[in-house]
Order: C-alpha cells, then sequence, then structure tokens
C-alpha cells in the first residue's frame, strides 16, 4: 500500500514532489522549488507524525512476490 493520499492532504500534492515545494513556498527563485528544502520539511514532519502512520519498509511478502 502507497500513501499518495496522506501526502495530498498535507502538501496538496501526491507524488510530485516540485508541486509540492512550491505550494509549500520552498522556491529558489520565483518558478523554481527548492527541492533541498521540501525534503527537510518532509523528513521533519514525518518524524514529528503530520503525514499519519507511514512505514518505510515494503511488508516482506511484496519483497519476495517482486524478485
Amino acid at each position: 500500500k502507497s500513501y499518495p493520499q496522506e501526502m495530498a492532504g498535507r502538501y496538496g500534492a501526491g507524488k510530485d514532489f516540485e508541486a509540492a515545494a512550491l505550494r509549500m513556498g520552498c522556491l529558489l527563485s520565483r518558478e523554481e522549488a527548492d527541492l533541498s528544502r521540501f525534503s527537510t520539511m518532509l523528513i521533519d514532519d514525518f518524524r514529528a507524525g503530520r503525514i499519519g502512520h507511514l512505514t518505510l519498509e515494503w511488508p516482506l511478502e511484496d519483497k519476495l512476490s517482486d524478485d
């Protein structure tokens, strides 16, 4: 299971990190996203539980079926 709905709820974009960075005000210039700053924000939000209860690991059965 992936969690794009949690990302969309918090950042306004599912898997599009550049759009999410722009929406959250992480800018290098007027139209260029600061992905480094957004990445730091994302990790901080993950650690604080603001995104929801997400896992960073795949279940063992999914790993085995992909091999």
